[in-house]
């Protein structure tokens, strides 16, 4: 393995470190915003064949060099790219509509848990068995009243940005 090889020797002294001997391979996948997709197409790949039976897959994102927000700011001013043409994208309508007809149905797995109303500490259960970044009704018109999530007279919005951005329940349903 090369010295520095996109944080490769790190990760692989964190390995040894915490006790994994020089038998259990390592590897770092640096493809900046298709990481994350590149790690499930290999660790899917990976199952399918029977190497693997279960994978643990986390981000740090904090060793991020630069921030994907600010990349897409800096993309936008590069290439003349407005607000309005990021959020005319069509692939969330696509998404809503594959969603509805139960396209993804196969492709979720419904995640149980509890969670605790914070006004009267009641708990009570859930399942998550659905993706609640796709929004049907989503329209240009609440789009357009978004602010700038990166730079102050930025392009990019959370609705166009990757979504861990946080936001109220009531400011979600408005969009």
């Amino acid at each position: 393995m090369a010295p520095g090889s996109l944080r490769a020797t790190e990760c692989r002294m964190a390995a040894f470190y915490a006790g994994f001997p020089d038998t259990v391979p390592i590897r770092t996948v640096n493809r900046q915003c298709s990481s994350g997709l590149q790690a499930v197409a290999d660790v899917a790949a990976s199952i399918k064949p029977g190497y693997y039976v279960s994978v643990d897959i986390f981000a740090q994102a904090h060793n991020c060099l630069l921030a994907m927000g600010i990349t897409s700011e800096n993309v936008a001013q590069r290439y003349g790219v407005t607000q309005e043409e990021q959020d005319r994208v069509q692939s969330h309508r696509h998404a809503a509509a594959a969603s509805a007809s139960g396209k993804f149905k196969d492709e979720i797995v419904p995640v149980s848990t509890k969670i605790v109303d914070p006004n009267t500490g009641e708990e009570r259960p859930v399942t998550i068995s659905v993706d609640n970044g796709i929004r049907p009704n989503t329209n240009m018109n609440n789009l357009a009243k978004l602010k700038p999530a990166f730079k102050r007279d930025g392009s990019t919005t959370a609705e166009v940005s990757e979504k861990k951005m946080k936001k109220t329940t009531s400011k979600s349903n408005d969009l």
